[in-house]
């Protein structure tokens, strides 16, 4: 199955498709037809399709929304982490994403702080 190949530098369409801004739809298409493809790091730089989703002046945040989420539930399940957080904000900054998505991944970082986990209470201020 295509959406399962990699590359030789272990990019998966998924990877690609979060590099590269691509629509939230086409991002679950490929979630859902390699569900693992969330885990699948690449070879050079270790990144999961949510570290390009985040750090790319492209970044949709309904693609970051839509990753995180389901990345949160299986990474930390009921307990919040907020240092997973900081991590995907520190990449949206240093990767010069989006005001939007910079200011969705900062009220998730500080909710995150205060334990709560529900993603659905974090602000976007431009919706």
């Amino acid at each position: 199955d295509a959406a399962r190949t990699k590359n030789k530098d272990g990019w998966l369409p998924v990877h690609f498709s979060c590099a590269r801004g691509a629509a939230l739809q086409t991002v679950q298409y490929l979630m859902t037809a390699c569900p693992s493809s969330l885990y699948e790091r690449t070879f050079h730089y270790y990144e999961y399709p949510m570290h390009l989703a985040c750090g790319r002046m492209t970044a949709d945040v309904n693609v970051v929304k839509y990753l995180m989420s389901r990345h949160t539930m299986a990474v930390t399940q009921t307990k919040p982490n907020a240092n997973l957080y900081y991590t995907y904000y520190d990449e949206a900054c240093l990767q010069s994403a989006p005001p939007r998505v910079a200011w969705f991944l900062s009220d998730v970082c500080a909710k995150a702080a205060k334990g709560n986990a529900d993603l659905s209470t974090a602000e976007d201020p431009f919706n």
